[in-house]
């Protein structure tokens, strides 16, 4: 078992030593690569005369602009192309022009018909363009997504993957989704953090119901309770990235709310920014 589809989005910078990445994990899962290369179009300025009833009008050079985008755009998807058939990668190259608030719903369109989102900053996507593409597969599509800063890398098969564990759907969700990798593993490392052991919170045996379930499956599993000390989930989780020489992190993504997330912070908002190895997020 695998996932068989991999999608990724592009920036319109982004350059074949950038994709070169993910074509090596493309052909070492023996996986199709769908890429998304992404233009956010304008909001038109419109503008009123100052005559009272006087037509509305938009700048002289709005729609130039427009034109010279599709057009660069196109060249961009043509030339990925050219990059994926040289490589021998079997896939497909789409062009995405969209306003940014609708980028998430497109986003997600082509994310329905995939298996796995991968999704390194090297892809040189704006911030808040990433942010939207990310919404987009984690709220409005089935599948999941890896991430990874700067200064990680994803590697085809991790060998020590860390399961950031509660008793969540998210969660859930996230193991479910994130199984071909787990499978593929050395070691699965199920850590819960804090747990509270009662019938009606993580258990009487926190973990070992999902550890069964995901040696049940070919796993090699090892159950960790961890206390944070008050440090806060995210910083224990790297701490224990650091200790067990995880090589990915797989976790549910937005256990709270988004508002809440973006008003107080949280643990999926520190994953994205601070995490040293990938962190593979469902939701």
């Amino acid at each position: 078992m695998t996932h068989k589809t991999i999608l990724t989005v592009l920036g319109m910078d982004c350059t074949k030593q950038q994709l070169d990445p993910l074509l090596e994990i493309a052909r070492s899962l023996e996986a199709r690569l769908s890429v998304a290369v992404v233009a956010v179009a304008p909001s038109a300025n419109v503008y009123a005369s100052a005559i009272p009833y006087g037509a509305m009008t938009v700048a002289d050079d709005f729609g130039m602009n427009i034109r010279e985008t599709i057009s660069e755009l196109g060249a961009k998807v043509n030339s990925i192309e050219v990059i994926l058939q040289k490589a021998d990668i079997a896939g497909d190259v789409n062009a995405v022009y969209s306003e940014l608030a609708n980028l998430d719903a497109e986003i997600a369109k082509r994310a329905m018909v995939c298996d796995v989102a991968m999704l390194p900053k090297s892809n040189t996507l704006e911030d808040n363009v990433y942010s939207r593409v990310l919404s987009g597969v984690l709220f409005r599509s089935p599948i999941g997504v890896i991430v990874a800063g700067e200064a990680a890398a994803i590697i085809p098969k991790p060998k020590r993957v860390f399961v950031a564990w509660n008793s969540s759907l998210p969660s859930s969700r996230a193991i479910h989704q994130a199984l071909p990798v787990l499978q593929r593993a050395d070691e699965v490392i199920v850590g819960l953090f804090d747990p509270i052991m009662s019938k009606n919170a993580d258990g009487e045996d926190p973990g070992a119901d999902v550890s069964a379930w995901l040696s049940h499956h070919g796993c090699n599993v090892t159950l960790q309770q961890r206390p944070t000390g008050g440090r806060g989930v995210a910083t224990s989780i790297v701490e224990a990235i650091t200790e067990t020489g995880s090589d990915l992190v797989v976790m549910g993504a937005y256990g709270h709310s988004k508002l809440q997330q973006w008003m107080f912070g949280g643990t999926t908002s520190a994953m994205l920014d601070g995490a040293k190895v990938p962190v593979f997020f469902a939701h």
